[in-house]
């Protein structure tokens, strides 16, 4: 098989590099076009996933490259739908555990999922274990460390805490920022204020970082006087 070297140092190989990369080219091309004509076109009503498609696809007499392409792209598909089958399934099992956790509530705020909730409620862990809202929001990474300087005042970017959950508070606010009212409301007020974007995103990582530890306080204790 000639290789891109060798293409450089002789002018035999040189000319019969293209030839072979135009056949390879072709090729490729018969077989797209070849597994294209093959595969079910959905319709605009169709319901039927075009992964599930391919995965159905069966063996047919017909070209090498063609045979191979068709059994790596139904190979592939298949482990796909078997991976989404299984996120689903873990996803719905963490969410049963969160709704019989103190942090079931959270999946009814906005911008918090059953992931994003798991990671709160493992973080927070139990009732005592952190003393306050501004300790957790410290333990997110959440809270704002002064920077002033003279007659200038401002806070700088907290790089400490629990990064993982300092990035479950940082999704839920950027799903906030686009879809709760609330959220874009506050957004356009403080941006009127000359508030930079990520100033904005620290304060409301703040807000949530409150929020949580709240719910997740008053939920434990509910439990226990139940």
């Amino acid at each position: 098989m000639t290789n891109i070297g060798d293409s450089t140092g002789s002018s035999n190989s040189a000319a019969v590099l293209p030839a072979d990369s135009e056949t390879s080219s072709t090729t490729a091309c018969e077989c797209s076009s070849s597994l294209a004509d093959s595969t079910p076109h959905p319709t605009p009503n169709s319901e039927e996933p075009q992964i599930d498609a391919t995965a159905a696809w069966r063996a047919r007499d017909e070209a090498l490259a063609t045979a191979t392409a068709r059994g790596e792209a139904t190979r592939l598909a298949k482990r796909v739908a078997a991976l989404d089958k299984e996120l689903k399934d873990i996803t719905k099992r963490i969410t049963d555990l969160v709704r019989q956790s103190p942090a079931g509530g959270l999946l009814d705020q906005p911008g918090i999922g059953p992931v994003t909730a798991a990671i709160a409620l493992t973080s927070w862990s139990h009732l005592g274990r952190i003393r306050s809202e501004a300790a957790f929001a410290r333990l997110a990474g959440a809270s704002p460390i002064p920077a002033s300087s003279g007659n200038t005042v401002r806070h700088r970017i907290n790089r400490g805490g629990d990064r993982r959950l300092n990035r479950a508070l940082h999704m839920a606010i950027v799903a906030r920022m686009r879809m709760d009212p609330r959220t874009r409301a506050y957004v356009e007020r403080r941006t009127a204020e000359g508030r930079t974007l990520r100033e904005i995103r620290r304060c409301l990582k703040r807000y949530l970082a409150r929020e949580i530890y709240r719910h997740l306080t008053t939920a434990a204790r509910a439990r226990l006087t139940a």
